[in-house]
């Protein structure tokens, strides 16, 4: 019996690979226990690396016992990140790194990806801050021009 492929949607900027992969991860987070939700987290990471490194990344990872050993010892040491961080982190790979980073240096570009997340405030804050920012301005303004607040 064959089982019926849904048919990806494009998503409003009808770019279908972020629509993919937006569905992926939606897939990925619904009805799995943790230990699989990390687990296919890291399937995410293998698949993109290889796509992203080719044949460097795939060289490394041609025995099946093997690939099964390193993607244990990615999710256990990756565990504590979530998918927004390791994909961020990815996003840096391809920007930045030419070769593939081996399990400690991502470890640490995921640790360096989730620091500047908490060092830089939110979009919502930002405008908060910014409407915060004109009234203060404006107040400021009208004690220039000798005006009570």
């Amino acid at each position: 019996m064959l089982k019926k492929q849904n048919k990806p949607v494009q998503n409003s900027s009808g770019n279908l690979a972020e629509t993919t992969l937006a569905n992926t991860r939606e897939a990925m987070s619904s009805n799995l226990t943790p230990a699989n939700q990390t687990l296919k987290k890291i399937d995410n990471v293998f698949l993109r690396f290889s796509a992203i490194y080719g044949h460097v990344w795939q060289s490394q990872y041609r025995d099946k016992d093997y690939i099964q050993f390193a993607k244990k010892e990615w999710a256990n040491v990756l565990k504590s990140f979530d998918t927004e961080i390791i994909n961020q982190t990815i996003d840096f790979c391809i920007k930045q790194i030419d070769l593939p980073p081996t399990l400690a240096q991502f470890y640490r570009l995921c640790k360096q990806t989730l620091s500047a997340k908490h060092e830089h405030p939110q979009l919502e804050n930002t405008l908060v801050n910014s409407a915060l920012a004109k009234e203060y301005l404006k107040q400021i303004k009208n004690i220039l021009k000798g005006q009570s607040v």
